[in-house]
């Protein structure tokens, strides 16, 4: 609906030009005509405000064949004479115009002088017929000009709706469309529906999320790196600080309570079972709930819901988990949604640089055996992380889980598929609708060549 009011820009651009041409005639090119002193004061006491008779469709048609008459205006066949606005001459129909258009042009400017008010008939006939004409002209001039200006006023209010209401609309959409983040209260914008955004984590749960990295990964130049087999003792290593990081995540989201504080914090199972870690402090935004304007304001509306739409797909923990072969010292989250929609790929490059910061090669001080010593090989000795590499391995699956946790992955996917496609579509809509006016005056470009 944006895109197609946008199309109307370019008229209410040169409406807009020709609505200040328009207003700067009134200024300095339309001044009453000339009156003597006299006649001035009779039409500011007697006149001034005075309100026109508009004339009817049978009227205008009757106007056609109108003669003109010496003190301006048209004559009717019944005697009654009409008098017209006198546009600029760019607003005036052309003398080509047909019978039809020239009606309704004559309906919409022409019009009967009222009555004069019945006290001063007797001070309009005192004057002179040369003074009465004056008075007559200098009545036909403001009462043109006043109907003038509420066409005028009409014509601005129709641009004022050409340009705002796209504006309207688009951000109408843009606040509907606002989602608050979870821990922080970021507002951002989310141009995908919940019912959009479930269909997507469907597809990407289960064992799909692994296909979708496998496809993600996968160019024509290489295939995707070789998965790491579960029975490397990396996996176990990887996957246990993991699963201890969404303990605590499952712990903070459960701090609301049945009622919905947000600030409550209650005792919960997760914890005890998971004593040993730290539980982060409470935040004044929860981890779950991701309520979006569209949902407040509905809540806000008489009869609402509160609790309608205020929570999006399912909490994420359980995520899961890729190594690859790959020298590249780098990790990504990819997905988003519960059920495994969402998961961390980790390259071994950046487990060889956390298992090397700091130890010995673990080869250099392994004991080598009767029958080692004899063949010449070296027994390949198991490393066994440090506090510290662990806690180096935890601070990156935390800033994965922090994509994951906030739906980083919805975001750029809403702004890349969504966001900057429309940005892109109306920005040519517009530019092709402005683009128009000037190539279908002067013809088509083949017609212009020739």
């Amino acid at each position: 609906m944006s895109r197609i009011l946008i199309s109307f820009f370019p008229i209410g651009t040169l409406a807009a030009f020709r609505f200040g041409r328009v207003s700067r005639w009134l200024e300095d090119g339309n001044p009453p005509p000339e009156t003597t002193e006299e006649a001035e004061e009779f039409f500011l006491m007697w006149c001034r405000g005075e309100k026109e008779k508009r004339i009817s469709q049978e009227e205008s048609e009757q106007l056609l064949k109108a003669e003109p008459v010496e003190c301006g205006g048209l004559r009717l066949p019944d005697g009654r004479i009409v008098h017209q606005i006198k546009p600029p001459k760019g607003l005036r129909p052309r003398s080509e115009s047909s019978d039809k258009r020239l009606a309704q042009y004559m309906r919409k400017t022409a019009f009967f002088l009222p009555p004069l008010p019945p006290a001063s008939v007797r001070f309009f006939d005192d004057f002179s017929l040369e003074e009465q004409q004056q008075i007559q002209r200098l009545r036909t001039h403001w009462i043109g000009v006043r109907m003038f200006k509420d066409r005028l006023k009409l014509g601005r209010v129709l641009v004022v709706l050409l340009f705002g209401l796209p504006i309207v609309l688009l951000a109408g959409v843009w606040i509907a469309a606002l989602e608050r983040t979870p821990l922080t209260g970021r507002w951002r914008l989310i141009l995908l529906t919940p019912e959009e955004e479930d269909h997507i984590s469907k597809a990407l749960s289960g064992q799909n999320w692994y296909k979708s990295v496998i496809n993600l990964l996968t160019t024509p130049e290489a295939p995707a790196p070789a998965v790491v087999p579960l029975d490397d003792w990396r996996w176990q290593w990887v996957a246990t600080t993991l699963r201890r990081l969404e303990a605590v995540v499952v712990n903070e989201a459960a701090r609301i309570d049945s009622t919905g504080d947000v600030n409550a914090t209650c005792p919960l199972p997760a914890q005890q079972a998971y004593s040993g870690i730290p539980t982060p402090p409470s935040t004044g935004y929860p981890i779950k709930p991701r309520p979006r304007m569209s949902c407040m304001i509905h809540s806000a509306l008489p009869g609402g819901d509160k609790s309608t739409g205020q929570e999006h797909l399912e909490l994420g923990p359980p995520y899961s988990l890729l190594l690859m072969e790959k020298n590249e010292r780098n990790a990504f989250s990819y997905g988003f949604g519960g059920k495994g929609a969402g998961g961390i790929v980790v390259y071994t490059g950046l487990l060889d640089e956390i298992l090397g910061e700091g130890v010995p090669d673990a080869n250099a001080n392994a004991q080598q055996g009767f029958w080692s010593s004899l063949l010449g090989s070296t027994p390949r000795a198991r490393p066994q992380p440090t506090e510290q590499q662990t806690l180096h391995l935890a601070c990156v699956l935390a800033h994965e889980m922090g994509h994951l946790l906030l739906s980083h992955h919805l975001e750029t996917l809403s702004q890349q598929q969504v966001l900057w496609p429309s940005v892109l579509g109306l920005t040519v809509d517009l530019t092709r609708a402005f683009i128009w006016p000037l190539t279908s005056v002067p013809g088509s470009v083949e017609n212009w060549t020739r």
